[in-house]
């Protein structure tokens, strides 16, 4: 459905990444609807450590709160819990980095590994 909407290859596959090594690897087999605000605030907690961006964090709550939300409509849960939960702030220092590095990535072109597999899989 996500592309029916139009989101792009590369979105799917950061959307997939996240639930896949962030999103299973802390909440695992737990049922949506056994997911509470605590349980969000905790997950923030474990993912955040000095190698992690604020950014990143926050790019994985977006994808949980985006999957209770289609659960939320379908009525397979009650209430989405990330509508209480206070998104990480994204501070000046963060998205500083995230930007330099981007503009190095964006220099490298071919030669990025990352942007290389991406295309391959295209």
């Amino acid at each position: 459905q996500l592309e029916a909407i139009g989101r792009r290859k590369s979105t799917l596959m950061d959307y997939e990444s996240a639930v896949r090594i962030h999103l299973v690897s802390f909440f695992g087999a737990r049922p949506t609807g056994k997911i509470v605000a605590a349980d969000v605030e905790r997950f923030m907690v474990d993912k955040r450590g000095p190698l992690r961006s604020a950014k990143s964090l926050r790019n994985w709550v977006g994808v949980l709160h985006r999957l209770l939300s289609y659960a939320g409509k379908r009525d397979w849960i009650p209430s989405n819990p990330c509508r209480t939960v206070d998104f990480p702030w994204i501070e000046e220092t963060d998205a500083g980095a995230a930007g330099l590095a981007s503009a190095r990535v964006g220099g490298l072109g071919a030669d990025d590994p990352r942007r290389r597999r991406r295309d391959d899989l295209a």
